[in-house]
């Protein structure tokens, strides 16, 4: 009850939730990177995070073991502390674009569940989820809706609040990017909607992201009957009609001109096994690693609501627009 009595003192204005930057304490290592290592190093932290705690379709994160998890204990540390020493405007835009800031993002959001005292049933249940939680990045302080909105999409207003992240004279705004569309196939907010989670590599990135965002439009249609649709929010929120499936297509065209009904839904369920959102306790499902082979698999000194919340909004026509 207190929890969301705060949380509407958050909505009202009346109420922020305390700061938290989770590598503010990283003890300094001696090592240092450059920029462009910085972005292979968290490409491939996000990889090995990924093989090991995240189920094969890429949807369910397994927080438990992941926490128990050596690769938690150390190496989020050591990542943290090599974090604080970057400087990301000597990245180029590719890198500090969609490679660096997409991953940087996802594993924000991992990093923040794993931090609370306890998991929830949906991170939209958390008080300014995607604006308590930081990583120092060189001089910058950051927050999920800074690396989204701030920059990667160019700090255009937020979707929600119309607020601007980078204010006038804020140094943050030498970080900011021309948006592109493709994000929103990419970013990870912790939830079952949500797209898979997975890696960049900078050397084939606008392919990766092509095929990711290709990958998550045709999934994110699904026909319920013969006459209507059940459309991932997504498209209605933020992205273009690059769906590819010749079906999906036919689909969408006649939701677009009437001949179908369709239904916009997002399931905000927190993307762990379901045990975990059974008894949010207890256990982690088999079908996401443990992290049993994790611990050679990374090492930086070698490289120099309730469980059915959703949204929904149901309409006769459709319109998807490349909004970013």
């Amino acid at each position: 009850m207190f929890a969301k009595f705060l949380k509407l003192l958050s909505w009202v204005g009346l109420w922020r939730a305390p700061m938290v930057v989770l590598n503010d304490n990283a003890p300094a290592i001696n090592l240092t990177t450059t920029p462009t290592q910085m972005v292979d190093m968290t490409a491939r932290f996000m990889d090995v995070l990924v093989d090991n705690f995240v189920s094969e379709d890429r949807q369910k994160v397994s927080y438990l073991a992941l926490e128990q998890s050596t690769f938690y204990k150390r190496n989020f540390d050591e990542f943290g502390s090599l974090l604080k020493k970057v400087d990301p405007l000597q990245m180029n835009d590719t890198e500090r674009n969609l490679n660096f800031s997409n991953d940087l993002y996802n594993l924000l959001t991992i990093h923040s569940l794993l931090h609370m005292d306890s998991l929830p049933q949906s991170t939209l249940s958390v008080t300014d989820f995607w604006q308590r939680y930081y990583y120092k990045v060189g001089r910058y302080t950051l927050h999920l809706d800074d690396m989204e909105h701030g920059i990667l999409r160019g700090n255009r207003p937020h979707p929600t609040s119309g607020d601007i992240m980078f204010k006038r004279n804020d140094p943050r705004l030498a970080l900011t990017l021309p948006a592109d569309p493709r994000i929103h196939g990419a970013l990870n907010c912790g939830a079952l909607s949500c797209p898979p989670l997975t890696w960049y590599d900078s050397s084939h990135l606008d392919q990766e992201l092509d095929d990711a965002l290709r990958g998550f439009c045709n999934k994110g249609v699904k026909a319920v009957s013969d006459s209507t649709l059940l459309i991932n929010s997504i498209f209605d929120w933020w992205l273009a009609n690059c769906v590819d499936d010749p079906a999906i297509s036919e689909a969408l065209l006649k939701a677009a001109e009437d001949q179908h009904y369709f239904t916009y839904h997002y399931d905000w369920t927190l993307n762990a096994p379901r045990t975990v959102i059974n008894s949010i306790s207890g256990g982690y499902n088999s079908d996401v690693g443990d992290g049993t082979n994790v611990d050679s698999e990374w090492h930086p000194g070698t490289h120099g609501s309730n469980s059915n919340t959703c949204s929904t909004n149901s309409g006769t026509g459709i319109i998807l627009s490349s909004k970013v």
